[in-house]
């Protein structure tokens, strides 16, 4: 099959889904409210008229709006997640033939947030993805008394998914906090036993690393007899910085389940979030992860932008501000590898890219001192 220049291989063997049984492309693409998994079965949801659309635009080379976070990326000269699973090394899918954009469900990799269960509660985060944040939206008056603390995909979901991974290759774990939750473990024994050739990429806060009583590494360790596993670690700052921006974080446990992974030989990086909160600390952060042996270089560091609640999106930063953020990171690049520029200039083209309102930092962070520990 010849790729046009919108193509992505993800929306034609991809299942992504969020807590609340609504479905995307994938995890940065625009949410199909019309369409949820918790009133619909996997066959109607994946095939729907929205994605069978979308994938007759990719084959055709035309956008469509559901993908624009790739499209728009790559018009300001970012190599965008679209990009990024076209290279050698990540496409490994076979596409399907498609006529009228009607696919077989056979899913070749799965990102399917099972739950909203989290043991910590982020600033930069909210109730959709994490069950701790359900009190404070409570006080706040975002969500109303009859909406779970948990939310999760129902409708006997689990069994009838396993039903169509017979062709799997790939699997992301994300959440919530996924190494806590019941369904990451349902899946986990039933590929293990399975013995399928998978990768499995993991995000995680690093906050643990059993299930109950039961190590996690009894069955990473089989997996990657056959396959892959890598750790996108989460984490957005160490010490006070990292215990303030994530509400349940502790410094010293997350250093040494760092060096447990390092024991068990699992790859892992670190995912960075930039917000608000610590889009002054980057290079702090840098230097403490590279002291503390977490990571080699800059290299094993991933850089990330937060694009909401308006409160974080370093966007809506004072202009005054948005200097200081420039000069301080034009000050430093010369102390990070080449990977890092490109990311970190990135961030730089993203803060600048809109002139947004700053009044909405000092709201949201106003409304969030209502419910959260204080700034020391």
């Amino acid at each position: 099959m010849s790729k046009s220049k919108t193509f992505c291989p993800l929306p034609f063997v991809h299942l992504y889904a969020q807590p609340s049984g609504h479905v995307k492309p994938c995890c940065i693409a625009e949410t199909i409210y019309s369409h949820n998994l918790n009133k619909e079965s996997i066959g109607e949801v994946f095939n729907s008229e929205e994605m069978k659309k979308l994938r007759m635009d990719m084959l055709d080379g035309e956008r469509n709006k559901l993908c624009d976070i790739c499209y728009l990326a790559e018009d300001r000269g970012e190599v965008s997640a679209r990009q990024g699973f076209l290279e050698p090394g990540n496409n490994e899918f076979e596409i399907p033939k498609t006529t009228d954009g009607e696919v077989p469900l056979e899913f070749q990799y799965i990102d399917i947030r099972f739950s909203n269960q989290c043991n910590f509660k982020c600033r930069t985060c909210c109730h959709d993805f994490s069950s701790s944040w359900y009190e404070p939206e409570m006080l706040l008056g975002g969500i109303s008394p009859d909406v779970n603390k948990v939310i999760k995909v129902e409708n006997n979901f689990m069994e009838n998914l396993k039903k169509h991974l017979g062709k799997l290759k790939k699997i992301y774990f994300a959440g919530g906090e996924p190494l806590i939750m019941p369904e990451h473990m349902d899946i986990l024994k039933f590929v293990t036993d399975k013995e399928l050739k998978l990768h499995l990429h993991y995000n995680s806060n690093m906050s643990t690393l059993r299930y109950q009583e039961e190590s996690l590494f009894k069955y990473w360790n089989k997996i990657k007899e056959k396959g892959t596993i890598y750790i996108a670690v989460s984490c957005d700052g160490l010490y006070d910085l990292g215990e303030y921006i994530r509400v349940g974080f502790n410094h010293k446990k997350f250093v040494k389940n760092i060096e447990k992974l390092k024991e068990n030989n699992i790859p892992y990086g670190i995912q960075y979030t930039v917000s608000t909160y610590n889009i002054h600390h980057i290079f702090e952060s840098i230097e403490q992860f590279i002291d503390l042996g977490i990571v080699q270089s800059t290299d094993d560091i991933s850089f990330h932008y937060a694009w909401a609640p308006d409160g974080v999106c370093i966007q809506n930063l004072h202009e005054k501000e948005k200097f200081k953020v420039t000069n301080t990171f034009e000050k430093n690049m010369n102390k990070v590898t080449e990977k890092t520029k490109v990311e970190l200039n990135n961030i730089l083209k993203f803060m600048g890219t809109e002139s947004g309102n700053h009044k909405e930092i000092k709201d949201y962070y106003d409304k969030i001192n209502r419910v959260f520990p204080k700034s020391k």
